[in-house]
């Protein structure tokens, strides 16, 4: 009845703290963003298409005068937020050039769409222990990207993921995902597993295939973590075959419309 609990060591709950509040830094600096545009869009002013740390300095040449006033405290807290967003960055980077991290980071940033967020925070979370999982598949749950599951006599329905596990890693996960599924994105085995799923068509089809990439980016990295020596295939010949596969379905699709 008793399963047993796996601590984190102080270094993996140390990055993972820290990753956790940048992330609270940038959920303050998107919903600061939201609210300018608002404000600008309500008052019929457009502002500058530019990245979320570089707002608070767009041209304010032709803001009237008291839009700028309205904006000023908002503009000084993006601007103190990039500061302090930027000294997180560089307090993950050091901690990720140190041991256990180097050598596990470095391994899963082979995986085309993990960066040096997702690594850090994927090494983090599982405490670098990969023995603690008997498969490299069994993460897929660990961390929420499976299917919940209602089985009655014959009828077997598959519902929604069951979100368990760490929430923070899942959403990073799922970011990269749609990083692998972006059509300028490189060729690898998961682009084309997202993609045929998309080619099922249908309302969910999308949403559903993100959460497939990011199940099968998490059961890669600990694959990899679990045979180091192992070289990493992005693309097989089969994902090759796939992705011609479906793009001339999608070609003969649209001009079938």
């Amino acid at each position: 009845l008793l399963h047993p609990v796996k601590l984190r060591d102080e270094p993996y709950q140390r990055m993972l703290q820290l990753l956790t509040a940048r992330d609270a830094l940038v959920a303050t600096r998107t919903k600061v963003v939201n609210m300018m545009r608002g404000f600008a869009k309500a008052r019929g002013i457009r502002l500058p298409d530019c990245s979320a740390d570089r707002l608070h300095e767009a041209d304010r040449s032709e803001w009237p005068a008291d839009f700028e006033s309205l904006t000023y405290p908002l503009r000084r807290l993006l601007e103190s937020v990039a500061v302090q967003i930027r000294a997180y960055d560089g307090l993950v980077r050091d901690l990720s050039r140190t041991e256990p991290f180097r050598a596990m980071t470095g391994r899963v940033r082979e995986v085309y769409g993990v960066g040096e967020l997702i690594a850090a925070a994927f090494v983090a979370v599982i405490g670098g222990d990969v023995s603690r999982f008997p498969r490299a598949r069994d993460v897929g749950a660990y961390l929420g990207l499976v299917p919940r599951q209602d089985q009655s006599g014959t009828i077997d329905r598959q519902l929604h993921v069951t979100k368990a596990g760490n929430q923070f890693m899942r959403r990073l996960l799922v970011e990269g995902a749609n990083v692998v599924l972006q059509s300028n994105a490189r060729d690898t085995d998961l682009k084309a597993r997202g993609l045929r799923i998309c080619l099922r068509g249908g309302k969910i089809a999308k949403a559903k295939a993100k959460v497939a990439v990011a199940r099968g980016l998490a059961v890669t990295m600990l694959a990899l973590l679990m045979k180091p020596e192992a070289e990493y295939v992005p693309l097989s010949e089969f994902g090759r075959r796939e992705l011609e596969r479906i793009r001339a379905e999608e070609e003969r699709r649209a001009m079938a419309r």
